[in-house]
This record gives C-alpha cells, sequence and structure tokens, in this order.
C-alpha cells in the first residue's frame, strides 16, 4: 500500500486561493497555437483580477507528443476559471483543482 506523503507547512505554502489545472487536448496543436492561446488567457485572467473575481493565470505546459496543454491558475472558484477560459475562446475538456507543489529549499540545482 503506497503512503501518502504530506508537505510540512512553511510560509510559503498558501491555503487559499486554489490552483487549477486546465487541461486542453488539441490534435495537431502548434507552439505558436499555443502561445497565442496562452496570451489570451494571461489577457482574460488580468480582466478579471481587475474586475475582483481573482483568477490569476501562473504557466502554460505543452506537451507535444500527447497533443495536451495544461493551463495553471490560482483561483478561489473553479467556475470563475473555467469563465476566464471562456472569454479566452480557449478550448478545453476539463478544470482540475490540483495543488502546486515547488521544489523544497534546497533542492534547486
Amino acid at each position: 500500500m503506497a503512503q501518502r506523503i504530506t508537505a510540512p507547512h512553511t510560509p510559503e505554502r498558501r491555503s487559499a486561493p486554489d490552483t487549477y489545472l486546465v487541461e486542453c487536448y488539441v490534435p495537431g496543436i502548434e507552439r505558436t497555437e499555443v502561445v497565442a492561446a496562452a496570451q489570451r488567457v494571461r489577457d482574460a485572467s488580468t480582466l478579471t483580477l481587475k474586475a475582483g473575481s481573482g483568477v490569476e493565470y501562473v504557466a502554460t505546459l505543452l506537451m507535444p507528443s500527447d497533443e495536451v496543454v495544461f493551463h495553471l491558475f490560482r483561483s478561489s472558484s473553479a467556475d470563475a476559471v473555467r469563465d476566464t477560459c471562456i472569454r479566452a475562446e480557449l478550448s478545453f475538456d476539463r478544470v482540475l483543482p490540483s495543488e502546486f507543489m515547488p521544489a523544497p529549499a534546497g533542492d534547486q540545482q
């Protein structure tokens, strides 16, 4: 049976807002398309931050061999992330709650 490992509480760790991963399956996706989509998502999230909805764009990850793009957000609501993606005209499959886990201090090389 696998043992569940929990990270120790550190000052950098935040309990809210939550982190969400937006999964996009896009056959034949090209890097230039991902860059354009990431810019639209960034712009839409900036508008939501200004409006007080609190959706912060964090990063985009392209996995070309799997034809998958992941967009990472911080927000207090999956619905707000979903609305931001719709506003950005992003074609996505699902919005998943997730936990961002940066490398522990001292493990960076």
